[in-house]
């Protein structure tokens, strides 16, 4: 295969699968597949990258967000210094924004109580994916959160404690 085939086989597949171009079986060369939906998601926004540092106290909870659009990738780590398995409540989620008197929409990726999380999520919906966490241990609790992807923003939210002012 010539180095001009290499290069001009995905670009046509790419351009049929969107209706821009039509070409014929024998212009690929063998064993080269036209790319999918799934597999290919140009993006609208700037790749950026973000870290939250954040402590938790004794009881404290908080919600990191960010903002996608549906279709946008984004990938994460977050790890937790102080809290010992059992001791710290993790809820990643997404939900939609929507007008006044619609249903929202919600999508839960992971529950449970963890110390650490990593991965990646495709957005199945246009909105707010983050995460909750929820410190039930005695001490405080370091997080660090980093996010890369086509979101547009990441907003920290700290929720009042029942009971506690």
């Amino acid at each position: 295969m010539g180095e001009r085939h290499f290069f001009l086989a995905p670009l046509l597949g790419a351009l049929a699968l969107s209706g821009t171009a039509s070409m014929a079986a024998e212009d690929l060369d063998k064993g080269v597949e036209p790319v999918g939906p799934a597999n290919y998601r140009p993006a609208e926004t700037r790749l950026r990258s973000d870290t939250v540092k954040l402590v938790l106290k004794p009881e404290e909870q908080v919600e990191v967000k960010t903002l996608l659009a549906e279709g946008q990738v984004i990938t994460y780590q977050w790890t937790s210094k102080g809290a010992k398995e059992g001791e710290l409540y993790v809820d990643f989620h997404g939900h939609t924004l929507p007008p006044p008197g619609q249903k929202e929409r919600v999508v839960r990726y992971a529950e449970g109580e963890h110390t650490a999380g990593r991965g990646a999520i495709v957005a199945p919906l246009t909105g707010e994916h983050g995460w909750f966490w929820l410190n039930m241990g005695t001490k405080p609790v370091t997080i660090e959160l980093r996010v890369s992807g086509f979101h547009t923003k990441v907003e920290q939210h700290r929720i009042q404690t029942p009971g506690k002012s």
